[in-house]
């Protein structure tokens, strides 16, 4: 099954003048205002790092960036055709289904690589190829279709610690089996080495206070949240541990085809000490 691609770079692109200016009215108009259904995550997400957010105000201070980095977004959107078709084999093959599903590129501001979201009632992965993991742009883009894979075999609730510990743990556990040769923080968001030694020093202390936290579930795993009692982020790499340990326990096909119920017994019991 061939992947059907909401190309938004593609649209972004056509905002440049043959000098490789853009224009904001363009931008405003085509580009966004045309879309808007798709950037509702990550316009919620910007008002939370900043409660000013505009997209007129952001497009102002990434105007230079965006005229810079234009011979980049045109690279990164041929890679995403190149190899989007294969990743989708391979996230198929895991989960022994296919899936019908739309995938979504954006140029995002700077400050989110990916999500899902529902979208005309669809479930799709979006990307924004600014902000995705390098080196390599399979990464993220695996990472978003195993959600989508994922959420079409049963009903994750993103407000629930339990499930989006399961959740994420196993896109960056299955993003890492498909995209090998890299360090554990490649697989995590590339953090800087010393991002990463946070989350390895703290988990191994708090491993069994994570699910005692009160704190909403996204704020395990979105990088918003940092004036926390716990590293920004912790969740991927709780998670990530969770599943590795799990389906050496059970097997990957086993934890793959987990239900609700059994996902989040196992999780809490995997966060909970025993006596």
């Amino acid at each position: 099954m061939s992947v059907k691609t909401i190309d938004l770079v593609g649209v972004f692109l056509s905002c440049f003048d043959k000098e490789g200016k853009i224009n904001k009215s363009k931008y405003l108009d085509d580009y966004i205002g045309a879309n808007l259904k798709y950037f509702n995550f990550i316009f919620s997400y910007c008002r939370d790092c900043a409660a000013e957010f505009s997209p007129s105000a952001a497009f102002d201070r990434l105007k230079d960036k965006f005229e810079n980095d234009k011979l980049k977004y045109e690279n990164w959107r041929r890679e995403y055709y190149s190899i989007i078709d294969g990743i989708y084999s391979n996230v198929a093959g895991i989960f022994k289904k296919e899936i019908d599903f739309d995938y979504c590129i954006m140029i995002g501001f700077y400050n989110a690589n990916g999500w899902t979201d529902i979208v005309d009632g669809k479930e799709i992965p979006i990307v924004a190829l600014d902000y995705v993991v390098h080196p390599s742009v399979g990464i993220v883009l695996t990472h978003e279709l195993v959600h989508a894979f994922h959420k079409s075999c049963v009903a994750i609730d993103e407000n629930n610690i339990l499930d989006v510990l399961f959740y994420e743990g196993l896109a960056v556990y299955l993003t890492k089996k498909l995209n090998t040769g890299y360090g554990d923080n490649i697989y995590l968001s590339n953090f800087s080495g010393e991002w990463y030694d946070s989350w390895v020093e703290w988990f191994g202390k708090n491993k069994y206070k994570l699910l005692r936290i009160n704190e909403k579930a996204q704020c395990f795993v979105q990088g918003q949240y940092r004036d926390k009692e716990f590293p920004a982020r912790i969740g991927y790499y709780a998670g990530f541990n969770m599943i590795r340990d799990l389906v050496e326990k059970y097997g990957l096909d086993k934890v793959i085809n987990l239900n609700i119920k059994e996902i989040r017994r196992m999780t809490k019991d995997y966060f909970t000490a025993t006596v």
